[in-house]
């Protein structure tokens, strides 16, 4: 049904969102914010204090839905791209 992939760093209490994949047929249906939920709460898990990632451009031609996505889900996206959370403040659903 998707996937999210990424990695956290617990010495830097650090993780990294490298990316989320819902199948074009899936979309719209809380598959991807349960996918993002999933991970933001296994960073926490794993002691990170904040998330950071990045939205490119040659994600497709959907980009500002893909900057909705995350604002709706809790993250800060600024003019670069450039996704970040503060996991210790971010009022977030748990799973």
């Amino acid at each position: 049904m998707g996937s999210a992939c990424g990695s956290v760093n617990s010495d830097e209490r650090r993780a990294e969102l490298t990316s989320i994949w819902v199948p074009f047929c899936e979309r719209g249906k809380g598959i991807g914010s349960k996918l993002f939920q999933a991970f933001v709460n296994e960073a926490k898990l794993r002691g990170a204090d904040i998330l950071v990632g990045q939205v490119l451009p040659e994600n497709g031609q959907n980009y500002e839905d893909i900057y909705n996505f995350y604002e709706k889900n809790g993250a800060t996206v600024d003019d670069d791209g450039i996704l970040f959370i503060d996991l210790t403040t971010a009022d977030l659903a748990e799973e």
